[in-house]
Formats: structure tokens, C-alpha cells, sequence
């Protein structure tokens, strides 16, 4: 999905783990330090969950380089390749 449909799902996510602190934090002998690392934990997951949601499109008309391969002396080249192509692909972050 682009990452724009996955904005909303990150603030949502975001704002849950805040709320979460929030509620830890009023309990009697909270800890803090267990409190921190949850919300570390709550951020990296939707943050991890945001960024490995993006689906990758290529530009149809990108231009990939490719290899020539080429044998002879400067004056008699032989060989076998294009200087560039064009290609199309999708693909996730993982």
C-alpha cells in the first residue's frame, strides 16, 4: 500500500501507546522504567508496522543500466549487451 494509506493507521497506533502510558503512569507503584520500555516497544512496532507496509513501484520508463561485455583489440570489438533497458517491478520493505 503507499504509505499515504498507512498514515492514519500510525497516528492510531501512536496515540494508543500514549493513552496506554497515560493509564500505567496513574496506577499506585507504577515504574517508570517499565513504563519507558513499553512505550519503546509500542513506537517500534508502529513505526515497523508503517514503514513495512510500503509496496515499491518502479517507473515504467526508468532507465536500468546494464553491463556491455565486450573481447578484441580497440579496433575489432565483438561483444554482447545493451547500455540500458527499460523495466517495470514492485516490491515491499522488509
Amino acid at each position: 500500500m503507499p504509505l499515504s494509506a498507512a498514515k492514519s493507521p500510525l497516528e492510531s497506533m501512536i496515540k494508543q501507546a500514549f493513552l496506554d502510558v497515560l493509564s500505567a503512569g496513574k496506577e499506585d507503584g507504577a515504574d517508570p522504567e517499565a513504563i519507558i520500555a513499553q512505550l519503546a516497544s509500542d513506537l517500534t512496532t508502529a513505526i515497523d508496522t508503517y514503514t513495512t507496509s510500503a509496496l515499491v513501484i518502479t517507473d515504467p520508463g526508468q532507465m536500468v543500466s546494464t553491463a556491455v561485455v565486450t573481447a578484441g583489440s580497440p579496433s575489432a570489438q565483438a561483444g554482447t549487451g545493451t547500455g540500458a533497458t527499460s523495466a517495470t517491478g514492485t516490491g515491499s520493505l522488509t
